[in-house]
């Protein structure tokens, strides 16, 4: 019958807990950075939906109120002859004026 001594008879390789060890600090950074990209990710997908996906009513007035602006005829002054013109009309008139 083999005597136990209540010990270990060798020595723990160091080599191998420092392999470990780097090992686990390079699973951990890794681990580390794969949440920090899965974060921004994910609040940056939140972002989007939240604000961005939908069209603000204000911005869509303005949309509108530059479409009015830029297709409509309109008088500024009449005592001056000032008129307003749709976009497409006056450049029109102006390559017409510029091309003779």
């Amino acid at each position: 019958m083999a005597e136990t001594s209540g010990y270990e008879k060798k020595d723990v390789s160091v080599k191998v807990v420092v392999i470990v060890a780097i090992l686990s600090a390079l699973l951990l950074v890794a681990f580390v950075v794969l949440l920090d990209d899965y974060f921004v990710y994910t609040s940056q997908k939140d972002l989007y939906a939240r604000e961005l996906s939908v069209p603000s009513k204000q911005l869509e007035e303005l949309h509108q109120h530059e479409k009015e602006a830029l297709n409509s005829y309109k008088i500024v002054d009449q005592k001056k002859g000032i008129y307003q013109i749709p976009i497409d009309r006056a450049m029109k008139l102006t390559i017409a004026k510029y091309a003779r």
